[in-house]
């Protein structure tokens, strides 16, 4: 989810039974006000279907918070918190980790990522973090897709031809189109990832 989605989330919008969770507004800042609105595309507008284990993390997190909205502004909990102290918190975070600086849109792209090497196919995984068509996903994705490819060949190639063929791994690869002739950041796994 992007940051803007995930400070507009009130308590409403997820089912805890169920585990949807109704994305359908977005935070963001104009000239210093909160300004609360429906997601930039109708693709954003969405329904995701999240992990027991962050059910029981929200549950138990949900007791602490006494507001409408899941992330409440820590002086006003009758506003969501504002996209920069979220950047900060999370900034705040990695350095006491002893983890590099990343930008929170950064964790969006390691997620698809992940996902997709963990075998979500890309239709799932476009609609899970809102693209307008799964064109768009495999675009932005593609240096995964085709690694996923030839992984898919070399295990065709040792399940039927009996090869020992050695498995490639993710990694940047220089784009047909050329847009994009180098990885913008490189994530703590060693993946190279990009905008």
């Amino acid at each position: 989810m992007r940051r803007g989605e995930i400070l507009a989330l009130k308590w409403s919008d997820l089912n805890f039974k169920t585990g949807e969770l109704h994305i359908e507004r977005q935070v963001y800042i104009i000239r210093a006000e909160i300004i609360i609105s429906t997601p930039k595309t109708k693709a954003s507008v969405r329904t995701v279907i999240l992990p027991p284990s962050l059910l029981k993390a929200l549950g138990a997190y949900k007791k602490t918070v006494d507001s409408e909205w899941m992330f409440p502004s820590p002086k006003d909990t009758g506003r969501p918190r504002t996209p920069s102290s979220v950047r900060q918190r999370l900034q705040l975070i990695l350095e006491r980790a002893g983890c590099k600086k990343v930008r929170f849109h950064d964790l969006h792209h390691t997620f698809a990522t992940m996902a997709l090497e963990h075998g979500m196919d890309v239709k799932t995984l476009s609609a899970t973090i809102g693209h307008v068509s799964s064109a768009t996903t495999l675009d932005i994705y593609s240096h995964i897709t085709d690694t996923m490819q030839r992984q898919a060949a070399v295990h065709i190639d040792r399940k039927i031809g009996g090869t020992d063929a050695q498995m490639p791994t993710i990694a940047w690869e220089e784009r047909k189109d050329s847009r994009r002739t180098s990885p913008k950041y490189k994530s703590r796994d060693g993946l190279c990832h990009h905008d």
